[in-house]
């Protein structure tokens, strides 16, 4: 367990934003690999994935990478908003944030972050053939384009506007809600029915 019934709210709110910060940090963090949802423009369905927590920005802007040529780009073109699903089976809890997408391609952070993509990572963002295209066989999604590079990596910066914290246990779940409009203002809220 992480939140008790006598923390605060702040002290909650801190523990969210720390335990993030060391997801981002910790390769073998179980948080470190998150589910990215996403609402489809005209239809409004929602399409989920999973992704890898790249870095903490300021108290608690997500960021991520992926390719530029993938469906969630040109989704986030048209609607940037998104949620972010985190979850500790371990200590049984979920840090859910409904947040604002900044896509950065082929710019300074892109440029910047590809510094830490080495080695075999690369191939995820150089391959022929753009993400969901459809092959006869699984090999022809295995063409790499290694000088590429930065062409299609793309960088997304994910700035919540609300953080929702869940501790499941026996003696009775415990939810707290926060809220901010923009990043210059502060973190608003509290406890709320699970």
């Amino acid at each position: 367990m992480i939140i008790t019934p006598n923390m605060s709210p702040d002290m909650a709110l801190s523990e969210a934003q720390s335990v993030l910060k060391r997801a981002s940090l910790d390769k073998n963090h179980k948080m470190r690999i998150f589910s990215f949802s996403t609402s489809e423009p005209g239809s409004g369905e929602s399409s989920a994935r999973m992704v890898v927590l790249r870095k903490i920005i300021d108290d608690s802007t997500i960021r991520f990478y992926t390719d530029s040529r993938s469906t969630k780009i040109s989704t986030l073109r048209q609607n940037p908003n998104c949620s972010l699903l985190f979850w500790d089976p371990g200590k049984n809890f979920q840090i859910r944030l409904k947040a604002n997408a900044l896509i950065h391609h082929q710019n300074g952070i892109a440029q910047d972050e590809w510094k830490n993509v080495q080695g075999d990572s690369r191939k995820s963002y150089t391959t022929t053939l753009p993400p969901g295209e459809e092959i006869n066989r699984p090999e022809d999604g295995h063409n790499w384009d290694l000088s590429s590079g930065l062409q299609h990596f793309t960088v997304i910066d994910c700035v919540p506007f609300e953080l929702r914290w869940l501790q499941l246990r026996k003696e009775g779940h415990l939810a707290l809600r926060f809220t901010r409009c923009d990043t210059s203002e502060s973190w608003s809220g509290g406890w709320i029915v699970p």
